[in-house]
């Protein structure tokens, strides 16, 4: 995936909302995802996102030849065709990067590049230790995990729960595959008041997740990341949440 860049001229607000909705669909088509905002508004542009989650946490769904699974930014752009009007669509896709002809002078064209493949780990990890050392900017980061936790631990001030993550079951191309062995382990830190809300939920029904936003912190010392949840529902209460009011 490469760099989304931000479109010129658009507001702040929505600049915001749209790198963090195309961080979580790993949707490299920023100026899409912005247009998607200013077209439909920043409620349904989440709505569609939590929708988007809740399907990826089950499974998925696979393309129209069925050969293979959708990325998360193809089931949030099919959302977005079944649930707008066509003129709704027309107005987002309008609004995308032109791209300027190429120069013709009446000879062959050139042949097209060959298709990139996934960029080797090796190089991936010479590309992270030259950035490491050169000043970052900061940056606001959150993660979204749905899962249903494997071990549970209270203390007097909150609830820590252990989730494991699975492998990415699909990435844009030329990104580099999760090596093998990767563990993606979590513990997740959350406030007895968040917990209180999804507990009875998650006890009556053993097939409920939890739906957690927060902020990572990787412990290097344990090899986990740390997550510290903002917001904490079940996917089903996440899924009435979205649905629209019958008034």
């Amino acid at each position: 995936m490469g760099n989304p860049q931000l479109g010129s001229g658009v507001d702040p607000t929505v600049s915001a909302e749209a790198q963090r909705i195309a961080t979580q669909l790993q949707e490299p088509l920023l100026w899409l995802v912005e247009s998607i905002i200013n077209v439909l508004g920043q409620e349904r542009a989440e709505n569609l996102l939590q929708q988007t989650l809740e399907i990826e946490a089950s499974g998925g769904i696979l393309t129209t030849t069925g050969d293979r699974r959708r990325t998360p930014g193809g089931v949030y752009m099919k959302l977005l065709k079944e649930q707008s009007t066509p003129e709704e669509v027309e107005r987002i896709f309008a609004g995308g990067p032109q791209k300027p002809k190429p120069a013709h002078d009446g000879g062959p064209h050139p042949a097209d590049p060959p298709p990139l493949g996934p960029l080797p780990w090796d190089e991936a990890r010479v590309e992270i230790s030259r950035l490491v050392k050169l000043p970052l900017e900061k940056a606001s980061v959150k993660i979204t995990l749905v899962g249903r936790p494997s071990q549970v631990s209270k203390t007097k001030s909150c609830v820590v729960v252990a989730m494991k993550g699975s492998r990415p079951p699909s990435l844009p191309k030329g990104l580099p595959p999760a090596p093998d062995g990767s563990d993606f382990s979590y513990a997740v830190f959350i406030s007895l008041r968040h917990w209180a809300k999804v507990a009875p939920v998650m006890a009556q029904d053993k097939d409920e997740r939890l739906l957690v936003e927060g902020y990572p912190i990787f412990d290097p010392k344990r090899g986990i990341t740390v997550i510290l949840a903002q917001n904490v529902r079940t996917v089903n209460m996440s899924r009435r949440e979205s649905r629209p009011s019958s008034r």
